[in-house]
């Protein structure tokens, strides 16, 4: 009995008919409840609680702690948007809102004076009170359906062998599940200037293009933001465009491996952005050399980097 007491007092208001409050926030939570797949995954306690007060005893953190060691859980329903805590002429009080709307409230009239006694009284009251405001929203049905992405990026890499290169990539993720990215695309690359070898009497451009497959590990990281660990596998063709008396190209196969971290921003739509950052190993060593007249004769030469850089920047659609 005490613990329905509580939720009750918490959902109702001090001073209230508890009964009739209960009923009374049932239906405009059901006003404000429309549930979405996202609203399933959930957001932190700590995003979403508001401590508006100063208080020696407690702030944002510590209290968010309490409510999550009540809760058993460190988040809450997605279509909880604020916890707000505050004091008006000398009373403590919370409310939540849901989608903006703000159906649960309580005043504390009296507090226990220990810090610790305090702040476990309010944190308890504030589970209790997501806890029974939850019960009374609409279930919310997660499908674990395939989604597709197709994302279009800008590319900058460290030097190829020497110069950056720049270009751009176009890929499809498929995700069989929430935490799990296929991905496959291509990109293309060109070194951003012309460079020098053999005390210039060769310059030379670097034409860099490529397939690519990766396998993501995907997780949310707060309400709008996913980080993805991504490793894959890389082959293609290097090509190096001579100019001056060298004048002519030569194309080399590319084989490397990858891996990287991707930070994804998700508006409201369909549309994203991404930046990812990554690694690349070629699997072969590669060079520019400029041979001699002679049989084996090499008269300068430029090897390409063990690791190469590479940063990505552009938009995502998602279907």
């Amino acid at each position: 009995m005490l613990g329905l007491w509580l939720t009750l007092a918490a959902l109702g208001g001090h001073g209230s008919n508890p009964a009739s409050a209960h009923a009374q926030s049932a239906e405009a939570i059901a006003e404000a409840s429309a549930a979405t797949a996202e609203d399933a995954r959930g957001r932190p306690i700590d995003e979403v609680l508001r401590v508006v007060i100063k208080s020696p005893c407690f702030d944002r953190d510590s209290l968010a702690d309490e409510v999550e060691e009540w809760l058993g859980r460190g988040h809450v329903d997605g279509r909880i948007s604020s916890i707000q805590v505050r004091a008006s002429q000398g009373i403590l009080s919370f409310s939540i809102e849901v989608n903006g709307q703000a159906p649960s409230a309580r005043e504390f009239p009296e507090l226990p004076r220990d810090c610790v006694e305090m702040r476990g009284a309010i944190g308890l009251s504030l589970a209790l009170a997501i806890d029974a405001l939850e019960s009374d929203l609409a279930p919310v049905e997660v499908h674990d359906d395939a989604v597709f992405s197709v994302g279009a990026q800008a590319l900058v890499t460290t030097g190829i062998p020497s110069a950056l290169g720049l270009g751009g990539q176009i890929d499809v993720q498929w995700r069989p599940s929430r935490w799990l990215g296929i991905k496959v695309g291509i990109f293309g690359i060109v070194s951003a200037t012309e460079q020098d070898l053999d005390q210039d009497s060769f310059r030379y451009r670097v034409r860099w293009w490529s397939g690519r497959g990766d396998l993501c590990a995907r997780g949310p990281l707060g309400s709008h933001w996913e980080l993805a660990g991504c490793t894959g596998f890389q082959w293609g063709q290097l090509t190096t465009l001579a100019g001056g008396r060298f004048e002519g190209k030569v194309t080399h196969g590319w084989y490397a491996v990858s891996g990287g971290i991707e930070l994804a921003l998700a508006g409201n739509g369909p549309l994203g952005l991404t930046l990812a950052v990554e690694a690349v190993v070629p699997l072969r060593d590669l060079r520019v050399v400029v041979a001699g007249e002679e049989p084996g004769e090499i008269v300068a030469q430029r090897e390409f980097p063990r690791v190469i850089g590479a940063v990505r920047l552009g938009p995502t659609l998602s279907f």
